[in-house]
Order: structure tokens, then sequence, then C-alpha cells
């Protein structure tokens, strides 16, 4: 393939083969510096245990992540979080735990092996890419993976929650009962309008994706990237508008959503990156079906020193008797 994007092409190829080579060292280094921001993003949130969240502490847990599986990490984070939240309350450690149990049993019931998606939604928040969730899970993952996704909202706006009213909810505070504080923590949760709008607008928005990735049109992928980013635009803003009263800005909701399409963008690009000028449809049968396939070849650069040049110059060099 030569065109003028044919050096973006040969770039994508290198970090591919790059890839292939060092996988374990590349898939090490991204656990170390996805539970370093994790880590991070729980110190900013609430962070009351300073001795366990200091920058040494946080750094020799993200080592030990390079070593340990996603599921392990997630569960990791699950204790921190819980650690935290004991120091502010024993009511809200309790509240914690019980949203953690039933993230983990019904992951492990329909989306085993993304369960590590509960604390990258919260990251994504911490990073100002919220947006970026759904979109990436509608392209590389499986439908089901919008249930731990919605458990990570969850868990972004419960730690939100008590990191702005921590206060009011510790044991230290004689104003308010423990049955006061319990009632008041599952409404301040379950009843934030900013989670309900986002809830949806995420859910719409990974199907939305997935199901238009699928299908067998050209350019599904970024067809589906552009409705998902516009689609999760307009659902978000709506919500803002009717639900929220502005308490987002919209500003922000934008941007967010622009940087996030591009991102997706990128990663469809690595991921499903085909040649459809080449596509080819191929029919046969067998006893029982007719077979219609439409074959579509991935984008190829060739190497540069093995191209057709190269090889005229080597077919009419003269050989020496």
């Amino acid at each position: 393939m030569t065109s003028s994007l044919t050096p973006v092409f040969e770039l994508r190829d290198k970090l591919i083969r790059l890839y292939a080579k060092r996988s374990k060292w590349i898939q090490a280094l991204i656990r170390f510096v996805s539970a370093f921001l994790m880590l991070q993003t729980i110190n900013t949130q609430i962070g009351y245990i300073p001795e366990i969240m200091s920058l040494p502490v946080i750094l020799g847990i993200s080592l030990v992540c390079c070593i340990l599986p996603w599921s392990v990490i997630s569960i990791l984070m699950c204790v921190l979080v819980v650690l935290e939240f004991l120091k502010v309350s024993v009511i809200v450690t309790g509240f914690c735990l019980f949203i953690l149990l039933c993230m983990l049993m019904v992951d492990l019931m329909f989306a085993p092996g993304y369960n590590f998606i509960i604390f990258f939604v919260p990251l994504a928040f911490f990073l100002k890419l919220p947006f970026l969730v759904p979109l990436i899970l509608g392209l590389a993952a499986p439908l089901t993976a919008v249930i731990p996704m919605l458990f990570g909202l969850l868990m972004h706006f419960m730690i939100s929650y008590v990191s702005s009213t921590a206060g009011i909810l510790a044991d230290t505070a004689q104003s308010v009962g423990m049955y006061e504080k319990f009632v008041q923590m599952i409404e301040g949760v379950f009843k934030n309008q900013n989670l309900l709008v986002f809830a949806i607008a995420f859910s719409f928005t990974a199907a939305a994706v997935y199901l238009l990735r699928r299908l067998s049109v050209n350019y599904a992928w970024m067809i589906a990237v552009a409705v998902g980013s516009v689609l999760d635009l307009v659902l978000v803003l709506f919500g803002i508008a009717t639900y929220t009263g502005g308490t987002i800005s919209v500003s922000a909701v934008i941007i967010g959503s622009v940087i996030s399409g591009l991102i997706a963008l990128a990663v469809q690009f690595m991921i499903f990156s085909v040649d459809y000028k080449q596509t080819e449809y191929v029919q046969f049968e067998d006893d029982d079906y007719y077979y219609y396939v439409k074959a579509i070849p991935k984008v190829k650069v060739a190497d540069r020193e093995y191209d057709k040049k190269d090889f005229t110059e080597i077919d009419s060099a003269p050989t020496e008797e």
C-alpha cells in the first residue's frame, strides 16, 4: 500500500511489532502506570490515611501490581478503598463493602475478566476523560462489559459523595444518628441525578458502538466511534439541561467528548485498520448452505528493505559464472 498515509501505517506496524516482541514488559508497564494513577485518584478523592497513601507506598504498591493480574489489582483497590472509608465511619465502610461484594458477584456471573473496569471509570473521571470509557468498551469489549462500567460509575459517585460529606458521616459527628447517616448515605449516592444521567448515556453509547462496529458496512468502526461520541454528548447535555440543573460544566462535557472521540479513533486505527478499496466478495456452498463472504484485507505496508524495486534490481543483476 502506497499513499500519503504510508508513514503512519509504517509507524503503526513498528509499534505492533515492538509490542509483540516486548509484550510482557509493556503489559507490566501498563499495569504499573494504571495502578499508580488509580491510587492517585483514590488519594486525591479521599486519602484519609496518609501512611498508606504516601508517595513511596503508592510506588511500592504500583510495582507489586506489575506482576499481578487485573482481577487481583481490582480486589487490591477495593481493599484500599474500604480501609480509607473505615477511617471515616463504620456505616460508610459497611455500605461500601456491601456494594463491592455485589459488584464482584455480578461481575463474576455476567462479565468475568472485566472487573478492572470498575476502577478505570473513576480514573477516567480523574483524568477528565469519562466519555472515553463507553467508546473503548464498545470497540474492544463484549456488551456485558457495561455491567462493571455501571458499577464503576457507582464507585466514582460514592467516593465523591463520601469525600464531600466526610465531616457529617464521620463516627465522631454527634449531630446525626447512625440510622440517619445510613439513610443519608443511600440517598446521597442513589438519588444523585448525575449518576443517573451518566449511567443512561454511557450504557446507550457503549451498546450503540458495539452494535455498529459489528455491522458489515464499510468504515463500520469509524461510524461507530462518530455516532457514539455524538450520542454520548447529546444524552449528557440533555441530562444536564433536564435533570442536573447545570451542575456539570457544558464546556467540559464538549471538550471531553471531542478528545475522547479522537483517542477512540486512534485506538480503532491500532486494532482495526483495513483497506476497503481491496474488498472482495466470495461465494461458495456445501450440502446445506450457500455462503456469501465479504473479505476485507488488513492494511499492510511493504517493508522498505524488500519492496518491488529491490527485487527487480536483484533479478536484473548479472550473475557470475
